[in-house]
């Protein structure tokens, strides 16, 4: 290991610097990371072919947290299981998490279905805290619970066979995905997503989505207000943090991820 000392400079022009060769953006485009209260990331699925783990690094680059909930799935140790797959974006999406956790940023760790082992390790380390569940209080004073999906899924928690077996076609299903974008952009179809929130009586369930198919975040600014940000692919390219889109403000908040 080599290390080097260089002398302090302004920050912004770092970014700047670090930035110069990434996304084809002119100088005059480059802006330093926006700044969130907290965000909310679920379902990466490290490990598989499906992980669209650029999209979910220009993210993280672009934006920075007070707290980030990893939500459940980073790692997808089912299919890690069937056959080792562990490109280098893999690895830098995690490098990426841990810098964050050593800058200041908390980050919270809800293990979901596809990586449970880590809910073995449920404890604080440095700046990270692995939890099975956890509350966040907004800037306006609401409670939001966070849990992963399959904690609702009873076949999940009673039938693991039939979990396995069903992930596997969701693998097979998801390697159809490059065909299945080849027709929908010839055509001009539009993607969709259930990643947003939906209304049951006084509760708000949130659903932050997935870095496998809507690769799509939720974020919440000074103000309180949540809001979604959308990073797939197939969206146009904007500067950082323009593709939030704020959800209406409620009194009593459910956040989720499947």
């Amino acid at each position: 290991m080599h290390a080097f000392n260089f002398p302090r400079r302004n920050p912004r022009s770092i970014f700047t610097a670090q930035q110069r060769f990434s996304f084809g953006e002119s100088p005059g485009e480059l802006v330093a990371p926006k700044r969130y209260r907290a965000a909310w990331i679920s379902d990466a699925h490290l490990g598989t072919r499906g992980c669209n783990a650029t999209a979910l690094l220009d993210f993280l680059r672009e934006n920075d947290f007070e707290t980030l909930y990893v939500v459940g799935d980073l790692i997808d140790i089912w299919a890690l299981r069937r056959g080792i797959y562990w490109p280098q974006q893999h690895n830098d999406v995690i490098q990426k998490i841990l810098r964050k956790a050593r800058k200041g940023t908390h980050v919270i760790y809800i293990p979901g279905n596809h990586d449970e082992l880590v809910a073995n390790f449920c404890g604080a380390y440095g700046n990270i805290d692995i939890k099975q569940s956890a509350i966040h209080v907004t800037a306006c004073g609401e409670r939001i619970l966070i849990i992963h999906g399959h904690e609702l899924d009873t076949v999940v928690q009673n039938v693991k066979w039939l979990a396995f077996a069903g992930d596997v076609g969701y693998q097979f299903l998801l390697s159809l995905n490059p065909l299945i974008n080849f027709v929908r952009r010839r055509f001009g179809l539009g993607y969709w997503s259930l990643s947003a929130y939906a209304k049951f009586g006084s509760v708000t369930y949130y659903n932050c989505g997935d870095w496998v198919e809507s690769c799509t975040a939720l974020v919440e600014g000074g103000d309180g207000i949540i809001a979604m940000v959308n990073c797939h692919p197939s969206s146009a390219r904007q500067p950082a943090g323009s593709q939030a889109d704020p959800l209406r403000r409620k009194q009593s908040l459910l956040a989720g991820a499947d």
